[in-house]
């Protein structure tokens, strides 16, 4: 079970990928956001929205965006509201 903290955390980096969601809507891509967090320090080591319509590319999806070099850490993805 988290604390109260963590709950905080995980809360505060959900809204940030429901953010990068809502960018890739107004693009025209899938409404998908991800932020890939240090569990330790909770700081921030990458974000990306999905993007294979624009960069023409299928691998373009939040989570590989946000992280190309598999450096791990705790990834939020979110769907944004419709």
């Amino acid at each position: 079970m988290l604390d109260d903290e963590d709950q905080a955390h995980d809360a505060y980096w959900m809204a940030r990928a429901l953010g990068l969601a809502q960018e890739a809507a107004r693009l025209g891509e899938a409404p998908i956001g991800a932020v890939l967090v240090d569990g330790e320090t909770q700081t921030l080591i990458a974000e990306a929205h999905n993007e294979p319509i624009t960069l023409h590319d299928p691998s373009g999806h939040a989570e590989n965006l946000g992280d190309p070099a598999g450096r791990g850490g705790i990834v939020q993805l979110s769907l944004g509201p419709d």
